[in-house]
């Protein structure tokens, strides 16, 4: 006997965000971008953009592009 299945793997956001915020300096307040899969080396990638000074990226003059990837996705 032999099944198949489809379905949906669901991750909480704030976790997902938690588990990422290990993986980038401690400093600054980050943004990212929106996550893709790299099908050649087998990785999750998000790009992100954060600075050492308490101006978060969302209030940057000139947006990064890793918050207009979200636009993208609209």
């Amino acid at each position: 006997m032999s099944c198949t299945y489809e379905g949906t793997i669901e991750i909480d956001l704030v976790e997902f965000y938690e588990f990422i915020a290990q993986h980038h300096p401690k400093r600054g307040q980050p943004a990212y971008g929106v996550p893709r899969v790299n099908k050649g080396n087998g990785t999750l990638e998000i790009d992100f953009a954060m600075g050492t000074d308490d101006v978060s990226p969302y209030e940057w003059a000139e947006k990064p592009a890793c918050l207009k990837q979200w636009e993208a996705q609209k």
